[in-house]
């Protein structure tokens, strides 16, 4: 359901340009999904304050995010706070473990 509540936003190229790449995190407590866009511009050039010049432009993209999946039960994260980077108890942030190095 995540991903599929996502297609709109990833599939339009008139927010924050064309979609590279989408990568679906489950490995921490909320999921979410990085997507990486290229900021190509209505007139064709690479141009990133076309659609995040301002933090105010940044403010507005989380809160279309929230409206994309709201209904999901999501929450909207706390504007301007400092979140932390949480995994999951018991793994490691990729979902393995890295081998120990020999002594």
């Amino acid at each position: 359901m995540l991903l599929s509540a996502g297609k709109p936003f990833t599939n339009n190229d008139s927010k924050c340009g064309k979609c590279v790449k989408a990568v679906l995190h489950l490995d921490e407590m909320t999921p979410h999904i990085h997507v990486h866009k290229v900021p190509i511009d209505p007139k064709g050039k690479l141009n990133c304050k076309h659609y995040f010049g301002s933090k105010a432009q940044g403010a507005k993209f989380q809160d279309e995010m929230y409206e994309i999946y709201k209904h999901l039960d999501l929450k909207r994260g706390i504007p301007k706070s400092r979140a932390a980077d949480r995994t999951r108890a018991g793994e490691s942030h990729y979902g393995f473990t890295r081998p120990r190095k020999a002594i």
